[in-house]
Formats: C-alpha cells, sequence, structure tokens
C-alpha cells in the first residue's frame, strides 16, 4: 500500500468523510443505472401497454357492466326493428312495380313477353285517350325493337314506368303531350360492398298547359300507387305567347327495390354519405 494508497485511517476527518460522500454516490448512480432506470423503462413500456389494452376495452365495451350492455344490446335492438320498418314502408310507397321483376339476374321474360306487354299498354292508353278526346301517337313514343344485348327485364320496367306516367297524365285530362322518352336506368349500389341495392327508371315528359296543370300534376306524382320523384324541371312560355299557358319539361324517376333489408349486407364501419336530393 506503500505509494499507491492511502488507508483511511492515514486520511483527516474532511477526507474521509468526502471519500465516503463519493464512495456512497457511485453506489447510488450504479444502482438507479444499471436497476432503477430499466425498471423505470419497463414501468412505463407496461402503462404504454395498459393504457392502449383499456381503450381498447372501452371501446368494445369491455369495461362496461353487464346490465348496462344488455341495455345497449335493447336499444340497438328496437332502433333496428324501428329501421327495417321504416325501410318496409319506404319500399312499399316508393315503388311502383309489383315484385314479379325481382330477380336481376335472369330476364324475367322473353321478348316476345315484352312485345305483348307493349302492344296491351299501347291498346290501353290508346282507348283511354279516344275516350278522354285526348291526342296520342299510336306508339306512344315506344321503340318495339329489342337488340340482343338488352336486358328485357329492364325494357319491362322502363315500359311500366311510362305507362304509370301517361295514364297519370291522362288522368288529369292534360291535352298536349309532346313526348315520353324513358332515360337509361340507374343502379344504385352500397359503396361499401358494391351490392346493388335498388334501380331508378327515369322519364322525361313533356307537355303544354296551364299553371294549374303543372301544379296537378306534381301533386299527383306523390299518390300512393304512382310515386314518382323529381329529378329535373324546365318550365317555359309558349311561343307564340298564350295566357296561362306554359310549356314543361321533367324528368321523372320510378324506383325499384331489389332485395328485401335482410338480404343487404350492413357496411361494419361508420358510413358518411353524401346528402342527395331531388
Amino acid at each position: 500500500m506503500n505509494g499507491l494508497g492511502l488507508t483511511l485511517s492515514s486520511l483527516s476527518e474532511r477526507q474521509q468523510v468526502a471519500a465516503i460522500i463519493a464512495g456512497a454516490g457511485a453506489i447510488i448512480f450504479a444502482l438507479w443505472f444499471f436497476l432503477i432506470m430499466p425498471l423505470n423503462v419497463r414501468r412505463q413500456r407496461l402503462e404504454r401497454v395498459i393504457q392502449s389494452r383499456r381503450a381498447d376495452l372501452e371501446l368494445r365495451g369491455g369495461l362496461v357492466e353487464e346490465d348496462v350492455l344488455e341495455t345497449w344490446k335493447q336499444e340497438e335492438l328496437r332502433t333496428g326493428a324501428a329501421l327495417r320498418s321504416e325501410w318496409l314502408a319506404t319500399i312499399a310507397r316508393l315503388s311502383i312495380f309489383s315484385n314479379q321483376f325481382n330477380s336481376v339476374s335472369e330476364p324475367s321474360g322473353q321478348v316476345i313477353d315484352f312485345k305483348v306487354a307493349l302492344f296491351d299498354v299501347r291498346q290501353n292508353l290508346l282507348k283511354k285517350s279516344r275516350d278522354l278526346g285526348i291526342s296520342l301517337p299510336q306508339d306512344l313514343w315506344l321503340d318495339d325493337a329489342v337488340h340482343s344485348n338488352e336486358d328485357v327485364r329492364r325494357l319491362m320496367l322502363q315500359l311500366r314506368a311510362v305507362e304509370k306516367l301517361v295514364d297519370m297524365a291522362l288522368d288529369l285530362k292534360i291535352n298536349l303531350i309532346h313526348g315520353i322518352v324513358p332515360r337509361p336506368p340507374i343502379t344504385h349500389v352500397l359503396k361499401t360492398t358494391g351490392e346493388a341495392f335498388a334501380e331508378e327508371y327515369p322519364v322525361e315528359i313533356s307537355f303544354s298547359g296551364t299553371s294549374a296543370d303543372l301544379f296537378a300534376f306534381m301533386r299527383s306524382m306523390l299518390a300512393p300507387e304512382r310515386v314518382f320523384l323529381l329529378k329535373n324541371i324546365k318550365v317555359c312560355a309558349v311561343s307564340p305567347p298564350k295566357p296561362d299557358t306554359i310549356n314543361a319539361q321533367l324528368v321523372l324517376s320510378a324506383f325499384f327495390f331489389l332485395k328485401d333489408p335482410e338480404a343487404i349486407t350492413i357496411p361494419s364501419g361508420p358510413v358518411r354519405a353524401k346528402p342527395r336530393g331531388y
């Protein structure tokens, strides 16, 4: 120990105190660095895991009492039943087509069936127009040619939409109908799944009449047996001008619902849809 080390007894009292403090500080630092700090790091990591698990359980309702969860379940069941009833009422209110067109994969009939139906519609509406003294063209602006790539079921639905619309105009005794033009059908699908749930059949009608005729026509669109939704309307004066006589051009849509509510795949996540109106 000569030359290197000074024993504690050879140090002065102040030096002894300083050496003890330095040794204790070194021991404390070693304990903190090698024992306490790793434990703190582990504790923080476990706290983050616990917070994550807690948030996940809260999101899934895992931290809620069973009776509260049962109450929520019953509320959701009641809401689902109310929405189903509302959906069925909407279908019954809006759809003007019978359930004979339910198939979306097969045409509901052959081409001859469509031509027979078209012939019957023409005869019935022309007879009604003659009885009312209203002039209509023999073909009702409808083409009886059917191309090989056309869907007969959709042609039949277009025909029924035109039939309802012309019948409504005749009931209102609109004397001058300029034309009826079926527009291409529109298929409505769920954005989340791409599943089709409804088809829309727009029909354009143009006629001349009074403003009272137009208002009566728009009121009649909401009659239970023939609900049409207004997509577009254009009104202008006749040429040459006549008192209280206008030209009206409207695009109206008839809806056909393809599926029952239980047959539609409900998206699992929140759905945000842009508002669409007519």
